[in-house]
C-alpha cells in the first residue's frame, strides 16, 4: 500500500487524478477504520490533512493561534483539550466528502510556526477535540539517507533491570558503524537518553552519523540510546522518568557507567577517555545529560542539549546558578531551543536555556547556541543534528 502524504492527498483533490471513492477506500485502508472514525490528523511541513468517517456531513472548526497574534497568552503549550469557548470563535468549513464514501476531508496549509485548535462536527455531535503544532525546519543534508555511503546496524536489547535505580526496566538500542572493526582502536561513545525519539524520522541519528563518519566529520562512534525506566506493576510507560532525569546527584551518571556501558563493552569495544564519549538529551533528557557529565565530566566531555527542562522541575532551575559559581569543568557544550518552547507554572523554557548560556558564557565554556522560534520537540535539533555533531567532535 502506498502512503499518501498530505500534499500528495491536496494534489489529486485538485487534479481529480483518483475518484473519490477511490481515493477514500486508500485513506480508509492506509489510517484504520477506528482511527477514522474518532479523526485523523497529518502534517508534512506546513501541509495539514484531516480526515474522518461519519454518517452524516462533517464540519471542521478551528482556531489558528498565530506566531505575532493577540491570543497566544491563553495557550499553555500544549493543550490536550482545547477550551470550548475558544473553539467557538474559530472557523467552520464543510469537509469534502470522498465519492459515496464516508470518508471527508479538509487540507490547509498553516503558517509555519502555528498552532491549531481545531474539532470534527457532524449531526450535532463533536468529536477529536485537539491541537496541530506546525513548526518546519528544512533538515541538513546529512539528515538524509546517502545510497552512497556504508550504513551501521542498529539492534534492540532489554528490557534490562538496574541495581541504581531498582525496580524499573528499560529498554535500549546499540548503533554500531558499519567503519567498526573489532580488532581494531576501541570506538567512541556518544549516549542518548529517551533513546527512542532519538531513532525517530525527526531526530535520525544512525543517518546522521552513517553520513559524518563516512566524511571523517567525526570519529567511528557507537551509539547508545536509552529509555527511561519504567515500573512493570504499574500503568504507564517510563513512570520513573523525572525522577531519574531531574535527580541532581551522581545517580545517573552511576547508572550509565557501572550498568549500561559495560552492557555496550559486551558488544563492541569503547573507548574509556572523557575525550572520546558525548552524551545528548531532550527536554528533561536535557537535564539528565547536563547533570551526568556535571557531575562525572571525566566521563563525558561533549553535551548535546535540546530543548532544556532548566525550570523548576525537581530544582533544575538552578543548574545555571550553579554553573555561574563553580569553576569551569572540561565540558564542550552545544544548546538549541526556540521563542515557542513551554511557557508554564514551572518556568519559561526559553528564557530558562538563555540564562544557561549566559552562565556557560561567564564561566568561558566552549558552548554554542543555536537558537530558532521552535516549540518544545526535536523538530528543530532533529534538522540540525549534523551542525551539532559536526561542532561537538571537531578537533579540540
Amino acid at each position: 500500500m502506498t502512503v499518501l502524504t498530505p500534499t500528495q492527498v491536496d494534489r489529486i483533490l485538485a487534479e481529480e487524478a483518483l475518484s473519490g471513492s477511490a481515493l477514500g477506500a486508500e485513506l480508509r485502508e492506509q489510517f484504520g477504520a477506528e482511527a477514522l472514525a474518532k479523526g485523523v490528523v497529518r502534517i508534512e511541513a506546513t501541509t495539514v490533512l484531516w480526515a474522518a468517517t461519519a454518517a452524516k456531513p462533517v464540519e471542521l472548526a478551528t482556531r489558528t493561534y498565530a506566531e505575532d497574534g493577540d491570543v497566544w497568552a491563553v495557550w499553555e503549550t500544549p493543550q490536550p483539550d482545547p477550551c470550548r469557548d475558544i473553539l467557538a470563535l474559530g472557523g467552520r468549513r464543510a469537509m469534502r466528502q470522498l465519492g459515496d464514501t464516508d470518508v471527508y476531508v479538509h487540507v490547509a496549509t498553516l503558517p509555519n510556526f502555528s498552532a491549531t485548535a481545531y474539532r470534527f462536527e457532524t449531526g450535532g455531535r463533536r468529536f477529536g477535540d485537539n491541537w496541530v503544532v506546525v513548526e518546519h525546519f528544512e533538515p541538513e543534508c546529512e539528515c538524509l539517507p546517502n545510497p552512497n555511503v556504508l550504513k551501521g546496524t542498529v539492534t534492540e536489547y532489554g528490557p534490562v533491570g538496574s541495581d541504581v535505580f531498582r525496580g524499573t526496566l528499560r529498554g535500549y538500542w546499540l548503533y554500531v558503524p558499519a567503519q567498526y572493526d573489532p580488532d581494531g582502536d576501541p570506538a567512541a561513545l556518544m549516549v542518548f537518553q529517551d533513546g527512542g525519539m532519538y531513532l525517530s524520522p525527526q531526530a535520525p541519528v544512525p543517518t546522521v552519523f552513517d553520513n559524518l563518519i563516512a566524511a571523517g566529520e567525526m570519529p567511528v562512534t557507537v551509539g547508545l540510546f536509552v529509555n527511561p525506566g519504567s515500573f512493570p506493576e504499574r500503568e504507564g510507560r517510563f513512570q520513573n522518568r523525572i525522577e531519574e532525569y531531574h535527580d541532581r546527584t551522581d545517580a545517573y551518571a552511576r547508572f550509565l557507567r557501572d550498568e549500561m556501558i559495560p552492557r555496550v563493552e559486551e558488544h563492541v569495544h569503547v573507548r574509556e577517555d572523557a575525550a572520546g564519549r558525548a552524551i545528548a538529551g531532550l527536554s528533561s533528557g536535557a537535564v539528565c545529560a547536563f547533570n551526568a557529565a556535571w557531575q562525572m565530566p571525566e566521563l563525558f566531555s561533549k553535551v548535546l542539549l535540546h530543548c532544556g527542562s532548566f525550570t523548576n522541575i525537581h530544582g533544575a532551575h538552578n543548574m545555571w546558578a550553579e554553573v555561574r559559581m563553580t569553576e569551569r569543568k572540561p565540558l564542550r557544550i552545544w544548546q538549541q531551543d526556540g521563542t515557542n518552547d513551554i511557557d508554564d507554572v514551572c518556568g519559561n523554557w526559553w528564557l530558562a536555556n538563555q540564562e544557561l548560556a549566559a552562565a556557560l558564557r561567564f564561566r568561558g565554556y566552549d558552548a554554542h547556541a543555536d537558537w530558532g522560534r521552535g516549540f518544545h520537540s526535536l523538530a528543530h535539533g532533529g534538522a540540525t543534528l549534523p551542525s551539532a555533531l559536526r561542532w561537538l567532535w571537531r578537533p579540540i
